[in-house]
């Protein structure tokens, strides 16, 4: 299995936009969640690649979904919403970069508040 160091160096310049999604619909989903947060990869392809891992989330199992709420991308963390599960919400509690907007979003679909937002926006 490749390691994140392996993933990164390719990822970190520019690849084609066909090859970013290929790795991103294929490549194992934390080697894609840690590309698609990371700094060092250039801004369009974490985009390319957290709008892949998005489209992937509801084919994750429940503690593949509740580690990924620790480390997903904004659309990633979208679509972890969307789906619902209260251990999944709860671990996005525990996201370092979650803002207020979406901890008071969290918390009111965990208090039962708030209605299922679109994944897709």
């Amino acid at each position: 299995m490749p390691t994140t160091r392996a993933v990164r160096a390719p990822l970190a310049h520019a690849p084609h936009p066909a090859e970013v999604r290929e790795f991103a619909d294929s490549a194992p989903w934390r080697l894609v969640a840690e590309a698609s947060v990371d700094v060092r990869v250039a801004p369009a392809t974490r985009r390319v690649l957290d709008e892949g891992l998005a489209a992937r989330v509801d084919a994750l199992t429940l503690g593949e979904r509740i580690a990924l709420a620790r480390l997903a991308g904004p659309r990633t963390r979208r679509a972890l919403l969307a789906a619902g599960d209260r251990p999944v919400l709860q671990a996005m509690l525990s996201h370092p970069r979650i803002d207020t907007g979406e901890r008071t979003l969290v918390l009111d679909r965990l208090r039962g508040r708030q209605p299922v937002p679109e994944a897709a926006s």
